[in-house]
């Protein structure tokens, strides 16, 4: 896909590239990344994500509040910390059945995989 303008009534979105959107407005940022995250259903979608996201730290770190690794993992942190409150100001329901130890499982692989 290559690169476009678009403007709707509450963002305004440029550089639209592989499903990967920067917004003037932070609650339709919100809304978007939403969308995208609740899109993912399976293992390729969620690659998919990982990729975009790559993407998007490469060519948009001046717009990543957590820059580095280590700001990074103290983001997740505190957000697993709050997360409650995150489900519940987005009127999304609580997760039931959370797989800790795939999360805990990936990021260990990271650490050591090529």
């Amino acid at each position: 896909m290559g690169l476009v303008e678009i403007n709707f009534n509450c963002w305004n979105a440029k550089n639209v590239r592989d499903g990967l959107y920067l917004y003037n407005n932070l609650s339709c940022k919100l809304e978007m990344m939403l969308m995208k995250i609740n899109a993912i259903k399976s293992k390729q979608d969620f690659l998919t994500f990982l990729d975009n996201l790559k993407q998007d730290h490469l060519e948009n770190i001046q717009q990543w509040e957590n820059k580095d690794l280590q700001s990074f993992l103290a983001a997740m942190h505190n957000w697993v910390e709050d997360m409650e409150g995150f489900y519940a100001n987005t009127q999304q329901p609580q997760p039931e059945c959370i797989p800790w130890k795939i999360f805990a499982d990936i990021l260990m692989a990271a650490k050591i995989y090529e």
